[in-house]
């Protein structure tokens, strides 16, 4: 199965914030696993490395930010 790439807006959308901030928290949530891919000039961002970083955070009880 393919993974799922999301748009800034979508992955933005599960994190639970706005565009900017995903932007500004966007280096912390890729040193903690979060997986970006770049489809021609647009970043993309791997679906399940979203459920993982939530999880993680989740289960240490850690803040995502």
């Amino acid at each position: 199965m393919a993974e799922q790439l999301l748009s800034i807006r979508e992955a933005a959308k599960r994190f639970g914030v706005s565009r900017s901030t995903f932007y500004e928290y966007q280096p912390k949530l890729i040193a903690k696993g979060l997986q970006r891919v770049v489809a021609g000039r647009l970043p993309r961002f791997v679906e399940s490395s979203i459920d993982r970083v939530i999880k993680t955070a989740a289960e240490k009880d850690i803040p995502l930010f």
